[in-house]
């Protein structure tokens, strides 16, 4: 029987991108919900009806929303993401607070500016990490690119 994960443990097997540090919270489907702290590392485990779409767009918001905001394998994934790929979800997606996180964190983490995607003309600015959850910025700056507080 094979697990089928989610969030950032499906997006790492389905681009092929091996994290350097272990994932703080692993998601999978199963029987019923739980939660299993093993050595500060959490599996949490979802029912069924849990299941995301198998595209970037849900296991990536997913991902941000219940797994956190793992830098390091951002970057990796970045990397090997067809850039088309993105520009499609983000396109499709403009005002979206994780679609715009994501932009704002591709084109920060590689430097590189994403093809095909205008800047974002509405919605309000969000920040680009939970200032509750991480250390961050007491006065960000704004990225009017992405309507995002970079913090």
């Amino acid at each position: 029987m094979t697990t089928e994960w989610m969030g950032y443990k499906w997006l790492s097997e389905h681009y092929d991108v091996t994290p350097v540090q272990d994932f703080q919270i692993t998601s999978e489907i199963g029987a019923a919900r739980r939660s299993v702290v093993t050595d500060g590392r959490t599996l949490e485990t979802y029912p069924a009806g849990s299941r995301q779409a198998p595209t970037l767009q849900a296991h990536l918001t997913y991902a941000l929303r219940q797994e956190g905001v793992h830098l390091e394998f951002l970057a990796r994934l970045f990397d090997v993401l067809p850039q088309a790929e993105l520009a499609a979800w983000l396109n499709s997606e403009r005002t979206g607070q994780y679609a715009r996180r994501v932009g704002f964190l591709y084109e920060w983490l590689t430097g590189r500016q994403i093809a095909g995607v205008e800047a974002v003309t509405g919605g309000n600015y969000v920040d680009a990490i939970d200032p509750e959850t991480y250390f961050a910025a007491t006065a960000p700056t704004r990225n009017a690119r992405w309507r995002v507080r970079d913090n």
